[in-house]
């Protein structure tokens, strides 16, 4: 990576774990200049490392949920690790909220989550089971209103009709021009790929 003129810093260790002959330590520091979370595992044997495993994370997450009657809630955005004098008790209060994880994590074991917070990002809630279906987007932080994946009628509309026919959610109206009720969007995208006026975009931005 050196030789490609990528650059991999480690700044700070917030934790080192061994088990038998298993050493697990969380960092972070840059790679290529960009923040970075550092997940590394080695196996010992005689004193030096007979394997290493790695794991490199930017500080964002993805977060999808969703319940059996296909409501689905997901995030994307900035993350901030907390700091060491309070992860312990943070992870103590995650754990007594959600109890089952001490099944998973027994003891001691538990502290090898790390504990972060969203400080900025985009999300969407998403209900199939209506109809017609239901969007919200939401924020958090500066992040602003996420518009990617939606579909605009433009200007050059020629008042057809032929989208709000085909359009399985029956949600666009007439008008100069025709216009998408972003809230029941499918996003199909079968609009815009029978507009004979060629007339309607997919927005590719934030």
């Amino acid at each position: 990576m050196a030789e490609q003129g990528v650059s991999m810093v480690y700044d700070t260790v917030h934790m080192v774990l061994a088990q038998g002959d298993m050493v697990l330590g969380i960092s972070e520091g840059t790679f290529g200049g960009a923040p970075t979370s550092y997940y590394d595992l080695w196996r010992v044997e005689g004193g030096k490392i007979a394997e290493h495993w790695d794991v490199m994370r930017e500080r964002y997450v993805a977060i999808v949920g969703q319940t059996p009657d296909y409501r689905t809630c997901r995030l994307r955005g900035r993350v901030v690790r907390p700091a060491d004098s309070v992860q312990r008790a943070l992870v103590d209060r995650i754990f007594e909220l959600n109890p089952s994880m001490n099944a998973i994590y027994p003891g001691e074991a538990r502290y090898i989550c790390d504990v972060f917070y969203v400080a900025e990002g985009q999300g969407e809630y998403f209900d199939l089971g209506q109809k017609p279906i239901f969007r919200k987007s939401f924020e958090i932080g500066d992040a602003g209103e996420c518009t990617a994946g939606r579909f605009l009628i433009t200007d050059g509309c020629i008042g057809c009709g032929t989208c709000a026919a085909a359009c399985p959610e029956q949600c666009i109206t007439p008008g100069t021009p025709y216009a998408i009720d972003q809230r029941h969007c499918l996003r199909c995208g079968i609009c815009e790929e029978i507009c004979p006026a060629q007339a309607i975009v997919r927005q590719r931005g934030a």
